[in-house]
């Protein structure tokens, strides 16, 4: 598949529950379960965002399930 963004396309960046994100394009309604991150811009604006928001790329269920492993903690994740 060939990505068609352009830099100077007005993008945003959406984020889910488990902290995962994504980028539209700024007419698109988020689905349920996602929300804004307040974030507006080009492409490569967005793409910069995302990588300094979102540095672990795993979901969050797994990166709690992970820590509670290595402290010795049990429980819902």
């Amino acid at each position: 598949m060939t990505d068609t963004r352009t830099d100077d396309q007005r993008m945003r960046v959406l984020v889910n529950d488990e902290e995962q994100h994504a980028i539209v394009p700024e007419d698109f309604r988020a689905p349920a379960g996602w929300r804004e991150t307040g974030f507006v811009g080009g492409v490569d604006a967005c793409e910069r965002w995302v990588e300094e928001h979102w540095p672990d790329i795993r979901p969050r269920s797994v990166r709690e399930a992970i820590a509670a492993t290595r402290t010795g903690t049990t429980g819902t994740v």
